[in-house]
Order: C-alpha cells, then sequence, then structure tokens
C-alpha cells in the first residue's frame, strides 16, 4: 500500500518535470505550475488510515470485556451526549509494539479536577500508577507511560483503569478500563516496511493500522495531529481512523492534553 503510494507520486514527478521543461515556460512559472500540481495530486492520493482488527488469535480476550458502570459521571455534573470512554475496539483490548505505549481515553465535561491512572499486570498487581490533573474541557486525553516506569513486557496483557476523582467522593466512582497486549512487531502478517522510521507519521499510522497495532495507530496519528490541528486532510484521516474501529461518536471530539 505504501511502496504503491511512493510509485505513483514518482510518476507523476517525472511527468510534471518532463511537461514543464518542454512546455518553454520561464523557469519560475515551470515551477510554481509543478509545485501546484504535485501539491494537488499528493494530497488526492495521500494514504488512509484504517484500523484492521487482527484474526490469528494475537489478541488475548481470555479475561473478557471490560465492564463499565452504568454511572460514567459525577453526580453533579451535567448528563454528556458522549460518556466517560476508553477509546478502544468493541473487543476493549488493543495491540502495541511499544514499551510504554500511549492510552486514550474520553473525558466528558466534568466538575472534578483530578483523574487516577492505573495499570495492572496479569495477576492484578499495579505497575504504574498516576494522578492526573483535568481541564475543564471535554475532550480525548492521552496518558503517556514515563521514560523512567517499567516497560510492559512481551507477550504479556495489562489491565489499565481510569477514574474521575469526584467532589465530594462518591461511592460509584466514574471509572472506565481496557487492556493492553504488547507483541514483537514481526508478529504481524503485514510485512514491515523497509526504513520505516523515514517513513511520514501518516504512512507509519497506515502500516500500524494494517497490521493490527491499535495503540500504536492511535498514538502515531494523534501526535501528528496535535502538531497540525488545523490540517483538513489530517483531521479526515483521524476521524476515518476511529470510525474504522467503530468509534464514530468520537470522532469529532478534540484532543486533549494533560
Amino acid at each position: 500500500m505504501l511502496e504503491k503510494h511512493r510509485t505513483t507520486l514518482f510518476k507523476l514527478l517525472v511527468t510534471a518535470i518532463f511537461v514543464a521543461g518542454s512546455s518553454g515556460l520561464p523557469s519560475s512559472v515551470a515551477r510554481a505550475q509543478l509545485e501546484t500540481v504535485l501539491s494537488e495530486r499528493s494530497n488526492v492520493t495521500s494514504p488512509g488510515v484504517t484500523f484492521q482488527p487482527p484474526t490469528d488469535g494475537t489478541l488475548d480476550d481470555s479475561a473478557g470485556g471490560a465492564t463499565r458502570p452504568v454511572a460514567l459521571k459525577c453526580r453533579q455534573d451535567p448528563a454528556s451526549a458522549v460518556p466517560l470512554s476508553a477509546v478502544l475496539p468493541a473487543q476493549q483490548v488493543g495491540l502495541t509494539v511499544k514499551a510504554r505505549p500511549m492510552f486514550f481515553a474520553y473525558v466528558p465535561e466534568t466538575s472534578a479536577g483530578r483523574a487516577y491512572f492505573s495499570l495492572k499486570d496479569e495477576s492484578g498487581r499495579e505497575v504504574y500508577g498516576a494522578m492526573l490533573p483535568l481541564r475543564d474541557v471535554p475532550g480525548i486525553v492521552q496518558v503517556q507511560l514515563p521514560a523512567d516506569g517499567p516497560p510492559l513486557e512481551v507477550d504479556r496483557t495489562y489491565r489499565w483503569q481510569l477514574g474521575i476523582l469526584c467532589q465530594p467522593a462518591q461511592t460509584d466512582m466514574p471509572w472506565i478500563e481496557g487492556r493492553v497486549r504488547r507483541v514483537s512487531p514481526d508478529s504481524s502478517e503485514i510485512e514491515r516496511p523497509q526504513h520505516f522510521d523515514r517513513l511520514s507519521a501518516v504512512e507509519q499510522a497506515a502500516w500500524y493500522g494494517e497490521a493490527g497495532f491499535w495503540y500504536d495507530t492511535l498514538a502515531v496519528l494523534a501526535d501528528e495531529y496535535v502538531a497540525r490541528p488545523d490540517d483538513p486532510t489530517l483531521s479526515q484521516t483521524w476521524h476515518d481512523l476511529l470510525v474504522s474501529a467503530g468509534l464514530g461518536e468520537l470522532a469529532r471530539q478534540p484532543l486533549v492534553r494533560f
């Protein structure tokens, strides 16, 4: 997919150079026309990013899906059309090749000022926990495991939870959970492109999505989206990714940094 996209752009480049050189136009005019053609064609042929769940048994669903409590808000908070949600496909579990992946959750408008994030191993032991400040705007928040935090072990499944710390405290604390399993990059049937690190962020996300690595698809594309929030093509790519994973209700929600 990515190589086909690159080949198409190369052919367009060669054609545009030939046309510009044989037209007899001044070099500055020819160059401007060339840049316009390449820009337009590049936008049209830019690779999309969709998510294909792995079908080879890599996903460990033995623990079942995550349980969602009925009340997903603090009592004094207004009702929200989109509730507190883990940004995960329907199975509530996803793969990563990263030792310290990024986690995503949608937090609606809330009066709470803090949330608690917890990551537990298969035995239920907490391997990482952190208190997180909440901003006063709803959106998709991102939780990055710190560089000095414990790395996820390959072929191990972990459970993560995000709880909203309501004030005053309530016994039915709003919380969500999901699972993450770290795997080797070569565990996918989709061959990893050569010189992967040289690919654009969108191209990398496209491969991660096709290979079934949910957390990495989301993280790479989210970083690029945050860096270029006004790019309409990137905005549509982000939207299409979430829709492809059955998360259409979150597709137009803003990304919010802690």
